[in-house]
């Protein structure tokens, strides 16, 4: 059987449990790095990101032309007229990502839609 202290007690040692690490140096630093590395890890993706939107744009509009070429029998006019779509489409996509205007049609930032619902408020 079990009273109602030993909860307590093990709640308080739980709490005091908790203050100790937050008092910790070791355990900020630890915590400093994780932080630290969590934002290394974001632009690290943001990079891997803009570097996959180039080169699928341009080995896509590569890949058109080459089979436009072979097709038509036409080396390689299509190949370079595609390759250079390809590169500025990549262009564009890599703008866009920069920009943040990488969303899906139809919707917006949350900045965007708060702007504008506090100008539609100031404007009644």
């Amino acid at each position: 059987m079990s009273n109602g202290k030993d909860g307590s007690d093990l709640d308080e040692l739980g709490r005091k449990i908790e203050e100790a690490k937050a008092a910790s140096p070791t355990m900020q630093k630890i915590k400093k790095r994780a932080e630290k590395n969590e934002i290394d890890n974001k632009g690290l993706s943001f990079a891997v990101r803009i570097g996959t939107e180039f080169v699928a744009a341009l080995l896509i509009g590569v890949g058109i032309g080459y089979a436009l070429d072979t097709w038509l029998d036409t080396k390689p006019l299509f190949l370079i007229i595609f390759f250079l779509f390809g590169s500025a489409s990549g262009f564009m996509n890599v703008y866009r990502v920069v920009n943040g205007m990488d969303m899906t049609i139809g919707y917006k930032d949350q900045q965007e839609k708060a702007e504008e619902e506090q100008d539609k408020t100031s404007n009644s």
